[in-house]
């Protein structure tokens, strides 16, 4: 995994979060090695509106485990897919305890999405997490109870594998409905292959990127005053980097 230092240890604890629903409540988990337990996400982040499309694809979801010759090869591909730390886009800072590897029950904490990802034939993903500094202090440093940022930006590049390309595009397909139900006034481009969904969530500027590349999903969530023109050109990095992974 990239730049370690800032990554999950023997003896670190990490706060992370997985959406339950569009309107239900969130959980969060802390995870020492050996032990997990889920505590609340509103006793973390009462007041924080973070849209559901961003959530909902592991940008906040993840159970961060260590990255060693023991995870199975095509969980560690999907690290090289992924956007780096240097690649972060200006103002933003990528999020080491917050970005890795995914089990499904990461992934997508809603029983719907879990049960949607599971006949999709949902296999692993790995999650980048990049926001800005006040932002990642108050979700690695914040006790229960504090209250968010007023303004923050956020950034989850994700690359999820599925057992065959028609699972893929089933579950791309689900992303695209999802991600358009949970924005005002959305203006939606789609074709076969990926879509692009742009609007507003809690008066925050959201864009939401998709796409296939045979049995790999590209989802590319961003929340907040985030160049859309970055956010777009990272988005065909990673998927021209799934694309060469599966090719």
């Amino acid at each position: 995994m990239e730049g370690g230092g800032d990554g999950a240890s023997e003896h670190a604890e990490t706060i992370v979060a997985s959406p339950a629903s569009t309107t239900g409540t969130a959980a969060g988990t802390t995870m020492r090695r050996g032990m997990v337990r889920t505590v609340p996400l509103s006793e973390r982040m009462p007041a924080m509106r973070i849209p559901h499309a961003v959530l909902a694809v592991a940008s906040l979801s993840l159970l961060v485990a260590s990255c060693t010759s023991d995870d199975p090869p095509a969980v560690a591909d999907l690290g090289q897919v992924v956007p780096a730390a240097e690649q972060a886009p200006s103002g933003l800072r990528y999020a080491d305890r917050l970005s890795g590897p995914v089990d499904l029950e990461a992934f997508r904490g809603d029983p719907q999405g879990r049960d949607a990802m599971g006949a999709a034939g949902f296999r692993s993903a790995w999650t980048a997490l990049f926001a800005d500094p006040a932002l990642l202090a108050f979700f690695t440093l914040s006790r229960p109870g504090a209250q968010p940022p007023k303004q923050a930006e956020l950034l989850t590049v994700t690359a999820a594998l599925f057992s065959d390309a028609a699972g893929a595009s089933e579950a791309l397909r689900f992303f695209e409905e999802e991600a358009g139900a949970t924005l005002e006034h959305p203006a939606t481009e789609s074709t076969a292959t990926t879509f692009r969904i742009a609007g507003r969530r809690g008066g925050e500027a959201t864009l939401s990127l998709g796409g296939t590349a045979d049995e790999i999903v590209v989802l590319v969530r961003s929340q907040g005053a985030i160049s859309p023109e970055r956010v777009t050109e990272l988005f065909d990095e990673t998927l021209d980097g799934a694309r060469e992974e599966v090719g």
